[in-house]
């Protein structure tokens, strides 16, 4: 947890903090809502936890595409 980026005013950290000590590493997680997937969706994918981001924001899924690749 220690290349987590920086806190922001919607206190992903925190909520990341909190989403790791609730699941495992063999669990298959889904993200409703993670818009780009910037900020819980891909530090839990770099921390080799399986998890895929859902949105229905198009502009939102183009960009986390792009930050995945």
């Amino acid at each position: 947890m220690n290349n987590l980026p920086q806190e922001n005013i919607y206190g992903h950290i925190k909520r990341l903090r909190w989403i790791i000590s609730h699941i495992n590493e063999s669990d298959t997680i889904i993200e409703f809502g993670c818009g780009t997937g910037y900020m819980i969706t891909f530090p839990l994918t770099k921390m080799g936890y399986n998890i895929t981001g859902v949105d229905i924001d198009k502009e939102s899924i183009a960009y986390g595409k792009g930050i995945f690749q």
